[in-house]
């Protein structure tokens, strides 16, 4: 009986794979989702030479019992003396197809770095960047840690809901505290004002982020991964990325400014109340106890990242195989840290009086809508915070991937996986907008802000992806 981990892969399973079987006693072929998206999704990066080998054939589609040799005899593959019989046909066919397979991945990865990244550098050099000159920096940071550290929010659902894996949520958790610490240390020595930030304004916004929330996790899940993990694994030579990438920026300008606006708009001014109606100054989830019990701010403040910070503390570190993972725990401190350098180079470095900008972090909802637009429209267009993050983060994870030889182009597989690229990208665009937040808007960038928005949207968040996830994984079992 095979686990949901393993029919989750053959459900996933994408080309033909050459490994050897757990026994170590043969060639075998079986489908596999690539070797990155097994370490990344289900085996959490860990396995590595004669063990990925045995993980590829176990997450397989299929693995065939028999075949046919030049003369059209069968041939039982668990059979060493006639599997020999398959061997010259079989190192012929491995040549022409790696052949075939370098030249069209060699075309494509010019292609792509082309047409996506050369046109960043060129713009990088001909206009003014200031803070998006920055933010590309942060960005490319993210994109290195992101896929060496193998940090996406995605795999971490579904790895805890096929494995009972929880290494990845709780370094996530982990990410949570980091950006939560350093930014409030930073508003606390004065360097940023977060209260300038959209997750303090005077509108508690609560419906969006619970019902946009909701579908963005569920479609984080379908496309499998949310818009910082698309963008990490396009950068790797994922392809199916692109496709995600390109409906999420669709859908989201759609409901920033476009025809689901127009329902979007609708419902924030029915039911978001305006808080200075009810005696609360704004939606800043210290600033509401406070205005309540009409004690100090500042209390309220240090109380909350108290109470949140030791919940984020214990869930990360009381499991032992988290605390044994390195790699789980710096890219988790480490993706956190780049949340408050994002709120640094617009709240500090970024702060022109004459030009004042918006203080920001990273998200990638908007972000990635804005990007497209700005390749299709760039004369007159201008490059802002996100679109430099947008650009750093695929620079950044290409050239991890690249450095690491872990770069490969990888396709959609069949019709399934091209519908449930669009339509978790169409999901993620608009359930991003309607929550204000896609998983790093809401639950890392927003909540380091302690907005009161930020914490309904992140749980709306996981209930969607851990439905989705186990409605996945129930499929395939």
């Amino acid at each position: 009986m095979l686990s949901p981990a393993a029919r989750l892969g053959r459900r996933r399973a994408g080309s033909d794979f050459g490994g050897r079987d757990a026994g170590g006693t043969g060639q075998l072929r079986a489908g596999f989702m690539g070797a990155a998206q097994i370490d990344h999704q289900i085996a959490g990066g860990d396995l590595r030479g004669g063990d990925e080998a045995v993980a590829r054939g176990r997450f397989g589609r299929r693995v065939e019992a028999e075949a046919a040799d030049a003369e059209g005899q069968r041939v039982d593959l668990h059979q060493p003396a006639q599997r020999r019989r398959l061997q010259p046909r079989e190192d012929g066919k491995r040549t022409v197809d790696r052949i075939v397979t370098l030249g069209v991945a060699g075309s494509l990865a010019v292609t792509v770095l082309f047409t996506i990244a050369a046109p960043i550098f060129v713009v990088m050099y001909t206009q003014d960047w200031s803070v998006a000159q920055r933010q590309l920096a942060i960005g490319f940071a993210f994109g290195v840690i992101a896929w060496s550290g193998r940090f996406c929010i995605a795999s971490s659902f579904l790895s805890y809901v096929a494995a009972a894996d929880a290494r990845g949520l709780r370094s996530v958790a982990l990410a949570c505290l980091s950006a939560l610490l350093f930014s409030q240390g930073l508003d606390a020595s004065g360097l940023i004002d977060l209260d300038r930030s959209i997750y303090r304004t005077e509108t508690l916004h609560w419906f969006g982020p619970l019902l946009g929330g909701f579908a963005f996790g569920y479609g984080m899940i379908l496309a499998n991964g949310c818009g910082a993990g698309s963008l990490v694994r396009l950068g790797a030579g994922d392809l199916r990325a692109l496709i995600v990438l390109i409906f999420l920026a669709i859908a989201a300008y759609m409901t920033m400014r476009g025809l689901t606006g127009v329902p979007r708009v609708l419902l924030e001014r029915t039911l978001d109340p305006f808080l200075p109606a009810f005696g609360i100054s704004s939606a800043g989830i210290d600033r509401i106890a406070a205005d309540l019990t009409g004690t100090s701010v500042r209390v309220w403040r240090w109380i909350s990242v108290a109470v949140l910070a030791a919940g984020l503390a214990v869930y990360a570190f009381s499991d032992a195989a988290f605390r044994g993972s390195p790699r789980h725990i710096w890219s988790g401190i480490a993706a956190g840290a780049c949340i408050a350098a994002g709120w640094l180079a617009t709240g500090m470095i970024g702060a022109d009086p004459f030009d004042p900008a918006p203080l920001v972090s990273l998200t990638f909802v908007a972000p990635v809508a804005n990007t497209l637009q700005y390749l299709m429209t760039y004369t007159g267009a201008t490059v802002n915070f996100g679109i430099g993050t947008v650009g750093g983060v695929f620079l950044g994870s290409l050239a991890a991937a690249l450095l690491r030889r872990e770069f490969r182009l990888q396709f959609i597989d069949g019709d399934r996986d091209m519908i449930n690229a669009m339509a978790g990208g169409v999901l993620m665009g608009i359930g991003g907008v309607f929550a204000f937040g896609c998983t790093f808007g809401n639950g890392l960038t927003g909540l380091s802000a302690l907005g009161a928005g930020p914490l309904l949207g992140t749980a709306g968040i996981v209930a969607g992806g851990l439905i989705a996830a186990r409605r996945q994984i129930g499929a395939v079992s």
